[in-house]
């Protein structure tokens, strides 16, 4: 990748595509227990790394 090339992302569409899941994402990260499946829809990998 070019360091001149331009990066544009769209968050707003990461956010909406979130919206259903994060409050229950929240909840188990504040009770210390994850107990559904939603880390990497969260916190989505970097490409390549897994």
């Amino acid at each position: 990748m070019e360091a001149t090339q331009n990066l544009s992302f769209d968050l707003q569409h990461f956010v909406q595509a979130q919206q259903p899941v994060y409050a229950a994402a929240l909840a188990e990260l504040t009770a210390g227990v994850k107990r559904s499946h939603w880390m990497w829809f969260i916190f989505p990998q970097a490409d390549g790394l897994g």
